[in-house]
């Protein structure tokens, strides 16, 4: 969820670039919004990766006892 907030300010950054070396003059909105709801799709898909790879992490004890926990 952090890194979802920097999705915008990351494309501001890089359309503000490609702006002031004449590379594009002008886009239109559906563009940006398109390529908003993209970084935020690829930062929910990087948290999910992290947080599997933290799942994983985890002894194979802790989820037993969990799986135990929640089945009793």
């Amino acid at each position: 969820m952090i890194t979802a907030c920097f999705g915008p300010l990351i494309l501001v950054s890089i359309y503000l670039g490609l702006q002031l070396f004449h590379v594009i003059t002008s886009i239109p909105v559906t563009q940006v919004n398109l390529n908003i709801v993209s970084s935020l799709i690829l930062a929910f898909i990087a948290g999910g990766i992290s947080a599997i790879f933290n799942v994983e992490q985890i002894s194979l004890g802790v989820p037993t006892l969990m799986l135990f926990i929640l089945t009793t």
